[in-house]
């Protein structure tokens, strides 16, 4: 059995703030080593306060969610994790309608050689947008593949793609007020990173991310670049990390 409880605060300058709490439990079955299997149930609370001084708040909303899992082993280089859903929403204020959506997250790990590592991944999330005058709930689609590979026996080399679609809908269904998507972003992310192990404990990396995002909707588009460096260090204690 698996349980968690998780808080997730959010300020936003001139807009809205949101408080978030949520907990997931899990019960698993292991069938064999290689195939284990699980069901998971969970809920939310989530409370939106205006931080715009506009005095318009998004109503504070609950949310249920209900998950099947499915963790296989199927050789030694192949592996493949599985999670799907519904996902429930429920606006606590009166006009608001309730939003059941699926929800999904896949990946699948190949090892063709001992130092190389192939990631593939799919995942489909539903959240609530705090950032409208009027609610929404944020669809994200996303997919990604990352290759991790051993260079030099010293360097590890991280190359990742990844694409993603949001679709912003309104969640209103008092008269006159559509529930059509209001808008659509589409994202593309490229991220490398380079590093090596010092000292026995120690590690360092150089990262690159490019994100390059279009949106339906004039302003919203946007392209970055980030450079980054990180250090890390691992003590040990009597044989204990």
């Amino acid at each position: 059995a698996e349980f968690e409880v998780s808080q997730d605060l959010n300020y936003v300058t001139g807009l809205q703030n949101s408080y978030n709490w949520s907990t997931m439990e899990w019960l698993n079955y292991e069938f064999w080593p290689r195939l284990k299997a699980g069901i998971g149930a969970g809920a939310g609370y989530t409370k939106v306060s205006d931080n715009s001084g506009s005095g318009f708040s998004n109503p504070d909303f609950v949310n249920e969610q209900l998950q099947g899992r499915l963790n296989w082993r199927a050789t030694d280089k192949l592996s493949i994790q599985t999670s799907a859903g519904f996902e429930e929403q429920q606006f606590m204020a009166a006009g608001y309608g309730d939003s059941l959506n699926p929800i999904f997250r896949a990946s699948i790990q190949y090892q063709p050689f001992q130092w190389t590592l192939i990631y593939f991944s799919a995942a489909r999330t539903v959240s609530s947008s705090d950032y409208y005058i009027s609610a929404q709930s944020s669809e994200i689609t996303t997919v990604s593949l990352n290759l991790n590979q051993r260079l030099f026996v010293k360097y590890n080399l991280n190359l990742g793609i990844a694409y993603n679609t949001t679709d912003y809908t309104s969640t209103l269904s008092a008269p006159g007020i559509s529930t059509n998507t209001e808008r659509s972003d589409n994202g593309c992310v490229f991220s490398a990173s380079i590093g090596r192990n010092f000292l026995n404990h120690g590690n360092w990396a150089i990262n690159y991310q490019y994100n390059d995002n279009q949106s339906s909707v004039a302003g919203y588009g946007q392209q970055s670049s980030q450079i980054g460096f990180q250090v890390g260090f691992k003590l040990l204690q009597d044989g204990v990390e």
